[in-house]
């Protein structure tokens, strides 16, 4: 996290995964909360307010392990609503506060 004005590292929020972070978003709504997408399919939403960072995470993308290639939350709407969409072309619509499953697939390669 960065002090854009001072240009300076404020924090840094660890992962402590293995894998790597392929897409990131910044809510618009929740200053402090952010979502990242990983190379294994899945998806985090952190929160810097927080002691431990991450909020939740969910695996919308597990039906075969693709990386996730986009991720947004949901301008003008719920802001706990997520979109993520990961190589394989599938759109997953999530509700973090419902972690086990996407509210709406759309299946955009097939």
């Amino acid at each position: 996290v960065w002090d854009l004005d001072k240009e300076l590292l404020v924090n840094s929020v660890p992962s402590s995964l293995d894998c790597s972070i392929s897409a990131l978003s910044s809510s618009q709504v929740h200053a402090g909360q952010f979502a990242a997408g990983f190379v294994d399919g899945y998806v985090r939403l952190f929160d810097i307010r927080t002691p431990e960072f991450l909020v939740c995470a969910t695996r919308p993308h597990a039906q075969r392990v693709e990386r996730v290639v986009g991720i947004a939350f949901q301008p003008g709407l719920d802001p706990a609503k997520i979109v993520s969409a990961s190589e394989a072309g599938d759109i997953q619509f999530l509700d973090i506060r419902c972690q086990k499953d996407t509210y709406l697939t759309i299946d955009a390669h097939r």
